[in-house]
């Protein structure tokens, strides 16, 4: 038990715990930042661009801008910074193992 449990923590990395307030979002995430955001049931990746009351924007690379409205958002999770510039090995802290963080999530009644 013990060792599937350590497993998981190296596998999948460690999520911090996160506000649940909405107000919260734009204090936590800079634009150039990668973000997941899980909306209805999907999953969308891309680059944080700007969040205000209503609405969070990322840029994806199959769309274009993103504009999710606040009342779909479950989860957002801050997946590490973009650094194009930067070579494979330069950008390692980055790139090849991005800090994961939990920014926001709703617990929805079902």
């Amino acid at each position: 038990m013990s060792h599937t449990f350590c497993t998981f923590l190296l596998a999948g990395g460690i999520l911090v715990a996160a506000p649940v307030d909405w107000t919260a979002v734009p204090g936590k995430l800079m634009a150039g930042q990668r973000v997941e955001i899980e909306h209805q049931g999907k999953f969308d990746r891309g680059i944080y661009s700007f969040s205000n009351a209503n609405e969070i924007v990322i840029t994806t690379t199959h769309n274009g801008f993103l504009s999710i409205p606040r009342t779909e958002v479950d989860r957002i999770v801050l997946k590490g910074t973009e650094a194009p510039k930067l070579g494979y090995f330069g950008n390692a802290s980055d790139q090849l193992f991005p800090k994961r963080e939990l920014v926001y999530e709703v617990t929805r009644k079902r």
